[in-house]
């Protein structure tokens, strides 16, 4: 399936479209999740009108039409309009009661959302980017009496007023303090002064700031070896790049660390995009962060009856996992069926909702 977005001019602001095509779209009700792919995130309502972000992924009733040309129409209302970034990516799924559910991955390109709605809820506005407006003509300024011939801007040094304009010299103070500037260290005394910018390119670059160099004998800080990238700095890497794919999210995830919660929650964002997208490499994985009989995983909520899905397609589609999904079942619901008995509701309501 393809899809793109486009604002609905019919119904005005706050209004949209999703035209869907290269897809078989059988007449009935439809209904559809929006996840994004910078975390885990589902599109939710509050009941009010509005929207919230959830970690469970929730499917949304939606009125559909037949697209012009073919397709179908999705219509969408300020509650979802609202929600949307043009600065991020969105997978959306469509489904019926029926039949297999229908994915594909959607950037909008510019919003207008509805007057009293905005992604933070300040009610802010924004529209889709316009071409850089002509410049606006400037009230003319008012005369100047005796005006300055046009002139190389200079450091404002304090002339001699008994020397004409092409023989003033800079005053011997300044060139005493200049001098002494460079002869502390030239670059390195730039950098004693801009320390700030130093130690926020530090940052930025997933480390700590180094200390500023003492001699001024060449390039500071050329030889310094560059500081690896956090986990999370390279998932999210990942979801800003071009090559935003399940293989390459599973390559990733099996290159980074796990040892924190940090870490985790990050490679868990890969295992769910991955998952999302029907890798089969994914889904044991995936279903090992829900499992509430398994270690927690970051700050990962657990829940049993998605993990149980999850172990269930793992085995389906991977041989190599299938034995490995089978055996998590089994230990599934035997946790499941102990803490049951022991009183956890949590766990008869998982119970009631497994095959």
């Amino acid at each position: 399936m393809k899809i793109s977005y486009s604002d609905d001019t019919r119904r005005g602001a706050g209004h949209g479209i999703l035209t869907c095509r290269d897809a078989d779209f059988p007449a009935g009700a439809w209904s559809m999740a929006l996840l994004r792919a910078s975390d885990p995130a589902s599109l939710a309502t509050d009941g009010n009108g509005g929207s919230l972000w959830t970690g469970e992924t929730r499917f949304l009733p939606v009125e559909t039409e037949p697209a012009p040309g073919g397709g179908l129409a999705v219509l969408l209302g300020p509650e979802v309009v609202d929600a949307l970034d043009p600065q991020e990516q969105y997978l959306v799924t469509l489904r019926q009661e029926q039949g297999e559910p229908l994915k594909a991955r959607l950037q909008v390109r510019g919003v207008t959302y509805s007057p009293d709605g905005a992604l933070d809820n300040t009610g802010a506005r924004a529209a889709a980017p316009a071409p850089e407006a002509a410049p606006q003509p400037h009230a003319p300024a008012p005369p100047v009496p005796e005006p300055a011939a046009p002139e190389t801007v200079e450091m404002p040094l304090a002339p001699d007023p008994e020397t004409p304009r092409a023989a003033r010299r800079p005053s011997p103070v300044l060139v005493a303090v200049l001098t002494a500037v460079l002869l502390a260290g030239g670059l390195g005394a730039w950098k004693f002064f801009d320390a700030r910018a130093r130690e926020e390119a530090a940052v930025l670059s997933g480390g700590e700031a180094a200390p500023a160099p003492s001699g001024g004998n060449g390039a500071a800080g050329s030889s310094l070896p560059a500081t690896p990238k956090t986990a999370e700095e390279q998932v999210r890497a990942f979801f800003s790049g071009p090559d935003i794919t399940a293989a390459a999210a599973l390559k990733l995830a099996a290159e980074l660390p796990k040892g924190t919660p940090a870490e985790q929650d990050a490679v868990y964002r890969l295992y769910y995009f991955a998952a999302e997208n029907e890798a089969p490499g994914a889904f044991l994985p995936y279903a090992a962060c829900l499992d509430p009989a398994a270690p927690q995983w970051g700050s990962i909520d657990k829940d049993a009856a998605a993990a149980y899905a999850a172990y269930a397609k793992a085995a389906a589609s991977d041989a190599k996992a299938a034995k490995a999904a089978l055996e998590a079942q089994t230990r599934l619901r035997a946790w499941l069926d102990r803490e049951a008995a022991a009183g956890n509701a949590r766990a008869r309501a998982w119970l009631q909702e497994l095959p």
